[in-house]
């Protein structure tokens, strides 16, 4: 994984062609009339206008951007391989900031992230290295399109597609771990399909036996067009609340501090309603109406002088369009999924590159009703009345922080 920040390539070359017009314009300038000066000085100023650059004089411009690569091997007791894919925990991605100063106590900015994807972490299995969704494969895509207006003691308002006040409610980790791994196991490797006792593969797969969405764990949140507010921070508290789509809700409590004087500590707790079947894997009653609510909450705390850490996650959603209902004949399904996720290690600087982490990990799903394929009622599909797995890892991630590089390493297994 590799950031860095692309701003400077486009203010090196800007200053070459500045510096280019300003030699050679005192070599020649006995042959130049006035009008070639003109002209010449009319192009500088236009290739200037349309350089990325810092911004110009009353809004400042950032570019940046994150690569992430992975070789992806895997194991499911009848065939392995080995892929290179993009992981989509922490995706390859380009970010455009912009911000200018309305007053001493108000500003207003923007913020646009485009994902780019070779082939998505999320959407291989044992049958094929190449997304099995189209659009997740040599595609580049909006992630972030948005603006605020910003309050030194009001807080901050978003308006357009951005992270709903409960994105990454149960990532929150003070470790670089985070960039490996999170509670979002759908992430990487969800689309793959268990094997049956007798070998073949089974017509499910694992993220339809783990609650959330296709990408994220029960409780957590995720983008989507929508307002949303932003506190300022008191004694180490920040509110947030957003509202979209058509429609959902969301809000959240964040904290961030330094207690007994040694122990970072970070936390955070979310609720997010939905009435929309397109948010978060939410069904939808014979009306096309849905019911769903989760809950989602994490932390992470570090002790600064010895580095050991530790990451806890749990999230809860419920579907009442299930809950207490006739599903496929099963009577009083059960609309419930719960995620519980911990994390622990120790990160420390040991060589002089960059902190080296190395960490454990254990997460147990735990689905209610569940289904695979075919529409609710009574047309045949493949469903379940509830599933547990249980997964095991450990992991090393090694920072270099002088090139802004991080190499890392895991291993997970499924029961």
């Amino acid at each position: 994984m590799v950031r860095g920040i692309g701003g400077t390539a486009a203010i090196f070359a800007s200053v070459l062609l500045a510096l280019g017009c300003a030699s050679g314009g005192k070599a020649r300038a006995a042959d130049l009339d006035s009008s070639c000066c003109a002209d010449l000085e009319e192009r500088v100023a236009e290739l200037e206008a349309t350089t990325a650059r810092k911004g110009n004089r009353v809004v400042s411009l950032q570019i940046s951007g994150t690569v992430h690569q992975s070789l992806l091997i895997w194991d499911d007791g009848e065939e392995s391989d080995a892929y290179i894919v993009g992981n989509t925990s922490s995706q390859s991605l380009i970010d455009i900031t912009g911000e200018g100063r309305i007053s001493p106590e108000v500003k207003a900015g923007f913020f646009i992230e485009l994902g780019a994807f070779s082939e998505a972490s999320f959407l291989v299995d044992q049958t094929s290295d190449e997304a099995l969704n189209p659009d997740f494969s040599d595609k580049i895509f909006i992630r972030h399109n948005a603006l605020y207006i910003d309050h030194a003691k009001l807080g901050r308002i978003w308006l357009g597609q951005t992270s709903g006040a409960t994105d990454s409610i149960t990532e929150i980790n003070l470790a670089k771990s985070v960039i490996v791994r999170s509670a979002g196991a759908q992430i990487f490797n969800g689309f793959f399909k268990p094997r049956r006792e007798d070998g073949t593969l089974a017509d499910h797969r694992f993220f339809q036996l783990w609650g959330g969405d296709t990408t994220q764990p029960p409780g957590e949140g995720h983008r989507y067009d929508l307002v949303k507010y932003e506190s300022p921070a008191l004694a180490g508290f920040k509110l947030s609340a957003s509202w979209g789509e058509n429609d959902f809700f969301d809000v959240a409590l964040r904290y961030s501090g330094l207690v007994f004087g040694r122990v970072k500590l970070a936390a955070g707790v979310g609720f997010g309603s939905f009435t929309d079947v397109a948010n978060n894997g939410c069904r939808t009653d014979a009306s096309g109406e849905a019911d769903c609510h989760q809950l989602g909450m994490s932390f992470g705390a570090m002790d600064v002088p010895t580095g050991l850490f530790v990451h806890a996650a749990y999230g809860v959603k419920n579907d009442e369009v299930i809950d207490g209902t006739t599903q496929l004949g099963i009577d009083n399904a059960d609309g419930t999924d719960s995620m519980f996720y911990v994390q622990a290690g120790i990160e420390k600087n040991w060589f002089g590159y960059g902190a080296t982490t190395l960490f454990a990990e254990y997460e147990a799903f735990d689905s209610g009703f569940r289904i695979t394929q075919g529409p609710v009622g009574p047309a045949p599909g493949t469903f379940f009345t509830g599933a547990e797995t249980r997964i095991w890892g450990v992991g090393i991630n090694q920072n270099f922080e002088s090139a802004a590089l991080d190499l890392y390493q895991i291993g997970r297994a499924h029961v």
